[in-house]
């Protein structure tokens, strides 16, 4: 609907596939964020990212990065 505002969260684990250098490397991200549908072609959204990673799993994760996501969306 129109002027609906909402709440956005996930949560991803990264785990490689192939043989990376470290044998238990691994990340984890986890965004949450507001949203604003203006109308059908306009929504605007503000995010918060906040990764970490580890790479031993006798190591505890530790943050590398938290970064701001600003997206204007508009559909035609």
């Amino acid at each position: 609907m129109d002027g609906t505002r909402y709440l956005l969260a996930d949560w991803q684990w990264i785990v490689p596939l192939g043989d990376p250098k470290e044998r238990f490397a691994n990340r984890q991200r986890i965004r949450t964020g507001l949203g604003y549908r203006r109308n059908f072609r306009w929504r605007f959204a503000i995010l918060y990212m906040w990764t970490r990673s580890r790479d031993t799993t006798g190591q505890p994760f530790r943050t590398t990065e938290s970064a701001l996501n600003f997206r204007v969306e508009h559909f035609f």
